[in-house]
């Protein structure tokens, strides 16, 4: 993934941060060395045909072809986004 001049975040920013995102992290974690069969966490029980949209391209979680952002970058993906898109009134 290249970076887009004037986005407000990096490559190596989701990276990090998908690293330590506890749910982010161990989706990557099990895209990379398959699932186990019983999860504790909620938050990770996704249906087979969810877990064969997603996968890991260059150290990000992709969602078919879009790169999943971490909890972490949501308020700057969505201050962008406001920005970019003002609202109607």
């Amino acid at each position: 993934m290249s970076n887009v001049d004037g986005f407000p975040l990096t490559a190596d920013q989701i990276n990090n941060w998908t690293q330590w995102d506890p749910v982010l992290a161990h989706v990557k974690e099990y895209l990379l060395h398959g699932w186990p069969q019983v999860i504790d966490n909620p938050e990770l029980i996704l249906d087979k045909a969810k877990r064969e949209e997603l996968n890991v391209q260059d150290g990000y979680v992709l969602w078919v072809a879009r790169v999943v952002i971490p909890a972490k970058g949501w308020k700057l993906v969505l201050a962008e986004l406001l920005q970019a898109h003002p609202v109607i009134c």
